[in-house]
């Protein structure tokens, strides 16, 4: 009997929302990571390690009581 390959989807999708100051540096960081999709809309395939690493530097560079990600 053949045993069924088991799948792994990993496919993230980011939208945000910052203040002006921020955008080309939220920008940049998702380009890093993902496809632009539209305006602030970006989506790929990822893994989960890339994902911590993508969530780090987005804090690093967010205000979470200004900004939405």
């Amino acid at each position: 009997m053949a045993t069924k390959k088991k799948l792994n989807y990993n496919y993230a999708f980011v939208f945000y929302d910052v203040n002006e100051k921020r955008v080309q540096k939220v920008f940049k960081i998702c380009k890093k990571y993902l496809s632009h999709y539209q305006n602030s809309v970006f989506r790929g395939d990822m893994s989960p390690s890339k994902l911590i690493q993508l969530k780090t530097d987005l804090r690093a560079v967010i205000h979470e009581e200004e900004d939405l990600v």
